[in-house]
């Protein structure tokens, strides 16, 4: 647990002040803010900084089936237009829904789509034949039948591109070649890919079960 600075004291607001005497701001080395709250009866226990903001506001308690998310994914914007309650059915699908990041091959627009649009299409996604829409998709389709598969690429203004969206960090990285087809096909990448074997490990330790990188 991180240690508390009594420099850091910070008044505490409604519902918190009905129960507690203080509260330390303190930050972990992710840069993630905690507060320490000092009971009246005696003892400490800890909250997140988002979800002591989030009672705050609504004048309230949170329950344990209400999560504090993080809209734009930064754990460190604690700013209470960047919160929202989620159930934590909703929040477990946020937190382990993974997403590509592609560059239309047609247009070269970029997008998003979740990794389970891709089913029956993988071989088309690390050949980098898969477009933003279906007026792209039909260009597509006509070089392909004009050209056949492999000069239709060739035949286009773009080069597609294709990154993940980490589980762990948010980052977001490419994968080319024998490593994109593995990531692909390995039926084990339930929360993967991971950028790095650290955000496995992290990942790993958070939700209890073993992630494949």
């Amino acid at each position: 647990m991180a240690k508390a600075n009594p420099k850091r004291h910070i008044k505490l607001k409604y519902p918190y002040s009905e129960d507690y005497i203080y509260g330390t701001l303190v930050v972990n080395p992710e840069g993630r803010r905690n507060i320490l709250l000092r009971k009246k009866e005696g003892g400490i226990t800890t909250t997140s900084y988002a979800r002591y903001l989030m009672s705050v506001h609504l004048g309230r308690y949170l329950t344990q089936d209400e999560c504090v998310d993080h809209i734009n994914n930064d754990k460190t914007d604690d700013r209470i237009e960047n919160l929202q309650i989620l159930s934590v059915a909703e929040n477990n699908r946020k937190s382990f829904l993974r997403i590509v990041k592609l560059k239309c091959p047609v247009c070269g627009e970029y997008f998003e789509r979740p990794l389970s649009y891709f089913r029956g299409k993988k071989e088309r996604l690390a050949n980098g034949l898969i477009t933003c829409s279906r007026s792209c998709g039909s260009v597509l389709s006509k070089l392909t039948i004009k050209y056949g598969s492999k000069k239709a690429k060739e035949q286009l203004k773009h080069k597609s591109s294709i990154w993940f969206i980490c589980p762990s960090c948010k980052t977001v990285f490419n994968l080319q070649g024998q490593k994109l087809l593995m990531a692909l096909r390995n039926r084990k990448y339930r929360f993967g890919p991971f950028c790095s074997k650290e955000c496995a490990r992290n990942f790993n330790e958070k939700i209890g079960k073993k992630a494949v990188l």
